[in-house]
């Protein structure tokens, strides 16, 4: 008889232990992506979203801890700017990590961007599947975040 109450105790004490909610996407935060085999615990910080683009609200974003063989040779361990769909990146994230308090620049390559979209239809700069699938368009050369990178310097 005594061990119901005890039961209900431990039941009422296991509701409140439920782990808490993570946060709603955001930026400076940064998140546990699904990783691809030999890549490790990848990660991903939200650098800014853009709202009003032809492809829906895009996230730029940093790719850490990911070992890239880009067409041109060279071998990174991260990528950024990296632009990628909300929905993508929804679907790519998996724990929250923590949120960041160094500033990441990307500032002149969201300029760039908004003007290549307008000037082209920019699909050759966003991705549109979760990072894990878009790791292997880098690599191939159907997409180029790094040109970007080349048209600001």
């Amino acid at each position: 008889m005594r061990t119901i109450p005890i039961c209900l105790i431990a039941l009422i004490g296991l509701v409140g232990c439920a782990p808490p909610k993570p946060p709603e996407l955001a930026v400076g935060q940064t998140w546990s992506v699904e990783s691809r085999r030999g890549d490790g615990a990848s990660s991903v910080t939200v650098l800014h979203i853009e709202n009003s683009t032809p492809f829906g609200p895009v996230a730029v974003v940093s790719i850490n801890n990911v070992v890239l063989k880009l067409p041109d040779k060279r071998t990174v361990n991260g990528i950024q700017p990296v632009f990628i769909t909300l929905d993508a990146l929804k679907r790519s994230i998996t724990t929250f990590e923590a949120n960041q308090t160094r500033k990441l620049p990307y500032e002149s390559y969201l300029d760039r961007w908004r003007e290549i979209v307008k000037e082209t239809d920019g699909e050759r700069f966003v991705f549109r599947r979760p990072i894990k699938d878009s790791l292997d368009e880098i690599e191939s050369g159907r997409t180029e975040p790094w040109a970007l990178r080349k048209s600001v310097r």
